[in-house]
């Protein structure tokens, strides 16, 4: 019987963009989706890179999940101390993890936790893009939102959960027409068109004409650009009014990518 020869991964493996897989998964997964990768002690652990694979084996009985078993492959040095002794209820295994998960599952129940929490507004006719704005306005301080910075987003995401009739709102955050990463408020509404919950954050930032602080002050903006070749990130501290500090950062963002297009 012979060896199956499989290629061998170095882990982590390299990623061209922060946010993306890394491209080699897509490779292996249309060349070889059974892989081995190299971990950081030297051992090798498997690696599978297709979808219905990766489901078959998290169902095989005979994968275990416990962290503190021999062999067991963790992904750096940090995590192994992490887990070397975890005993939460992610890291056991049936029929240990049957049993505790019976014990606490009923409280976790969706119409359990509906049943805990009370709705933030009293009922409404209106439609729900409405209702998450006007809850939006009347709780600005609380968002960190100016009256500015809610004119400046658009509705991104708009979809009903068919099950309890939710309705879950994405308020992105626009700057001259460019989504603002990270400038997300997700409002959930109920089929009567009240708001059950909230969370996210306008960047307001502080580009004035208040909200500095000794350390930050106003019109301190920072700037990143990542890409194959690397990051560049850089702070920069700008005089004037808030739109003033605006069109600067906006001009230097685009210059910063003007010089890495080449």
């Amino acid at each position: 019987m012979t060896e199956l020869e499989v290629p061998v991964l170095k882990w982590p493996p390299e990623r061209e963009a922060p946010l993306e897989p890394p491209p080699a998964y897509a490779e292996l997964r249309s060349s070889c989706p059974m892989a081995q990768t190299e971990l950081w002690n030297g051992e090798r652990a498997w690696l599978f890179t297709r979808y219905e694979d990766v489901r078959a084996l998290l169902a095989d009985p005979r994968l275990s999940s416990d962290a503190r078993r021999e062999g067991f492959p963790q992904s750096n040095a940090t995590i192994a101390r992490a887990r070397g002794g975890q005993r939460s209820l992610p890291r056991l295994d049936p029929p240990e993890h049957t049993a505790h998960r019976r014990m606490v599952s009923k409280d976790f129940l969706i119409s359990r936790v509906y049943s805990l929490t009370r709705p933030l507004t009293e009922a409404s006719d209106d439609p729900p893009r409405d209702v998450a704005m006007d809850f939006l306005r009347a709780r600005s301080a609380l968002f960190n939102l100016r009256a500015e910075d809610l004119a400046a987003t658009r509705v991104s995401r708009d979809f009903v959960t068919e099950r309890n009739g939710v309705t879950h709102i994405t308020v992105q955050q626009v700057i001259n027409g460019i989504d603002v990463f990270g400038g997300l408020v997700n409002v959930n509404i109920d089929r009567d068109g009240r708001v059950l919950n909230a969370a996210g954050e306008i960047i307001s930032g502080i580009a004035g004409p208040s909200g500095g602080t000794p350390e930050k002050p106003v019109g301190t903006v920072h700037l990143a650009l990542a890409g194959p070749g690397g990051t560049e990130a850089v702070a920069r501290h700008y005089r004037g009014d808030r739109e003033r500090v605006r069109r600067f950062a906006t001009w230097e963002a685009l210059d910063l990518l003007r010089r890495a297009l080449g």
